[in-house]
């Protein structure tokens, strides 16, 4: 696979929708991630506790993806790991834990609003909502959907669904307008 099919593997693994006003890291301009006024294509992968900017930044990452914390303990422990992450110049994801063929039950609200709390920091690239999300997880999964916008206007939602969700009309009913779609493009 060359490395252009494999960018465009990414951008066809996820579906995304920005909403809002800016207030990320980043910003949707014509569908296009713009990071410091060039398209932003997140190069990263998923990383543990262990994992640390430093190591992310070794590799050559710029993006870093982590479980969006669901105690306000664990919201400090986030912060510090961001602030870390700034100083290497890497954007955040934030992921709210869901999906799968069985999940059914959305993030708590009260886990969402500490999340939410997140979007202080300047290197939150977006909300990932979701993992292998499947039609049956999409009634539980419009819940978190609908409340982040609410909480932090403008920071882009991102989930990874399987292909047909997009085109399909619950997925259409749960990522709302196609307007608001983030898409990665090659350049």
């Amino acid at each position: 696979m060359t490395p252009h099919q494999s960018v465009r593997l990414v951008a066809i693994a996820f579906v995304a929708v920005a909403l809002g006003t800016n207030a990320s890291a980043g910003q949707l301009v014509d569908g296009v991630l713009i990071v410091d006024g060039k398209p932003f294509f997140p190069l990263g992968s998923w990383n543990s506790n262990w994992t640390t900017p430093q190591d992310l930044a070794l590799l050559g990452m710029n993006t870093a993806f982590r479980g969006a914390p669901t105690t306000v303990e664990r919201l400090v422990e986030s912060r510090q790991f961001m602030r870390e992450c700034a100083k290497y110049g890497i954007q955040v994801v934030p992921y709210l834990a869901y999906g799968g063929r069985e999940a059914r039950t959305p993030w708590p609200p009260e886990s969402v609003r500490i999340a939410a709390r997140l979007a202080e920091e300047p290197n939150l690239l977006a909300w990932n909502v979701g993992d292998d999300i499947y039609l049956p997880a999409l009634p539980g999964l419009r819940q978190t959907v609908a409340l982040l916008p609410q909480l932090t206007p403008g920071i882009p939602t991102i989930a990874d669904c399987e292909p047909k969700i997009g085109r399909s009309e619950e997925g259409s009913m749960t990522f709302c307008d196609p307007d608001r779609v983030l898409r990665f493009e090659a350049r």
